[in-house]
């Protein structure tokens, strides 16, 4: 059966690439891509932001290719859904798994 869960988009890195490693040595990195809006100024108008994430050889590639400011399209990535207890409750949120990408 063919992936359905396959996600296209593209918009601007609006924060800094967060890196981390594995106890197996593996990187991981997550930043946020901020998709329509006011693209001369982020501070009134960010449209949707996007909780993006990579891993490994992917994760390594946007390290060095990619930085803030920069813009970004996800030709291959999937929707991530998670959840998280806090003191108020259960959390749920949505992220974006880069599988392949192209820096603009």
């Amino acid at each position: 059966m063919d992936n359905y869960n396959e996600v296209k988009l593209s918009g601007e890195i609006i924060t800094d690439i967060e890196v981390q490693t594995s106890n197996a040595g593996k990187k991981l990195c997550n930043f946020s891509l901020a998709l329509g809006g006011d693209e001369k100024d982020h501070s009134t108008n960010l449209g949707m932001v996007v909780p993006i994430y990579a891993m490994e050889e992917t994760a390594e590639a946007l390290i060095e290719e990619a930085q803030k400011g920069k813009y970004l399209i996800v030709t291959n990535g999937e929707i991530s859904v998670g959840s998280y207890d806090t003191g108020k409750g259960k959390r749920f949120m949505t992220t974006i798994l880069v599988r392949n990408f192209q820096i603009i």
